[in-house]
């Protein structure tokens, strides 16, 4: 049936600790620096939506893992896909939350006149 789900388990588990650190780093913007909280919501939202997901996917792929039979080899695979050809995105996100904060202050309402 199933090989070891041990390799997507910590790639989820990986993720599942950015987006703690991602989270905690989110309330202290709250408090410090509004703004910043407020500009990475969208990706801070898609990051949570992803890990959230991939960590799903580990639990249904633990769930089949004694079952046979073609629906179970394609969720299998769907499985698989996500946990590394998708999820992989929320460690740009993570970069692109924490770092890209001091950017998107740069810019001023003056900025997009007429």
């Amino acid at each position: 049936a199933d090989p070891d789900l041990g390799a997507e388990a910590r790639l989820v588990a990986a993720d599942l600790k950015r987006l703690q650190a991602t989270t905690d780093w989110v309330r202290e913007q709250l408090e410090k620096n509004p703004a910043a909280a407020y500009g990475a919501a969208t990706s801070y939202l898609r990051m949570f939506a992803l890990t959230v997901i991939g960590s799903f996917w580990v639990r249904i792929l633990d769930s089949i893992r004694d079952k046979d039979g073609a629906f179970y080899a394609q969720k299998r695979k769907v499985g698989r896909f996500f946990i590394t050809q998708l999820l992989p995105e929320v460690r740009g996100l993570t970069v692109r939350i924490m770092d890209g904060a001091e950017a998107l202050g740069d810019f001023d309402v003056a900025d997009f006149g007429d």
